[in-house]
C-alpha cells in the first residue's frame, strides 16, 4: 500500500511549482539592482532572458556539462553562467572575467537559496497532511461517495 504520493510538475517540486525560467528570472532582477557588476542586467528584456534560458537548457541537454556528483548550487552555476554567456555573446552584457564569476555565483545563491527556503518544513502543512482528514476522504470514496474538496477548490467537473 502506498504511503505517499508524490507528484512532479515539471521539474517544479523545489521551486514551490514555479517554473525554474520565472525563478532565475527573479534573481536576476534582484542581483541587477544589488551588485554593481550586474547593473546592465536591468536592462535585458524577458524575451531575451528567455532565449537565454533556453540556450542554457539546450547546451545542458546536449552536452555532458552536468555530472553525477555535481550539487544543486554547481548546477545552478552551470546553467546561470551559460545564459550569460548568451546574453554576452548578444551584446546584451558586457563584463570582465571576474565580474561574470561574481555574477554567476550571485545569481545561482539567490536561486539556491530560494530552493532552501521551499523545502524547509511547513508546520501548518504537515498538521494538515498528517491528520485524520485524509482518511475520511478515501472511506468516502470507497462507499461510492465524492470527495469532499476543500473551499475554493474545483474538481473540474461541471
Amino acid at each position: 500500500m502506498a504511503k505517499a504520493l508524490i507528484f512532479d510538475y515539471g521539474g517544479t517540486l523545489d521551486t514551490n511549482a514555479l517554473h525554474w525560467s520565472h525563478v532565475l528570472w527573479e534573481a536576476y532582477q534582484a542581483v541587477s539592482t544589488s551588485l554593481d557588476s550586474a547593473r546592465e542586467l536591468a536592462a535585458v528584456s524577458w524575451e531575451d532572458f528567455r532565449a537565454a534560458y533556453v540556450f542554457g537548457e539546450r547546451t545542458l541537454g546536449a552536452q555532458p556539462i552536468i555530472q553525477p556528483d555535481d550539487t544543486m548550487l554547481t548546477v545552478l552555476r552551470q546553467k546561470v553562467r551559460l545564459e550569460l554567456q548568451h546574453l554576452s555573446e548578444a551584446g546584451q552584457w558586457k563584463a570582465e572575467a571576474a565580474q561574470q564569476t561574481e555574477v554567476v555565483a550571485a545569481i545561482a545563491d539567490y536561486c539556491n537559496r530560494y530552493v532552501l527556503r521551499n523545502l524547509q518544513p511547513r508546520p501548518r502543512a504537515l498538521h494538515r497532511a498528517l491528520s485524520p482528514r485524509p482518511r475520511q476522504q478515501f472511506l468516502r470514496q470507497r462507499a461510492g461517495h465524492p470527495p469532499r474538496l476543500p473551499p475554493g477548490v474545483f474538481s473540474g467537473r461541471y
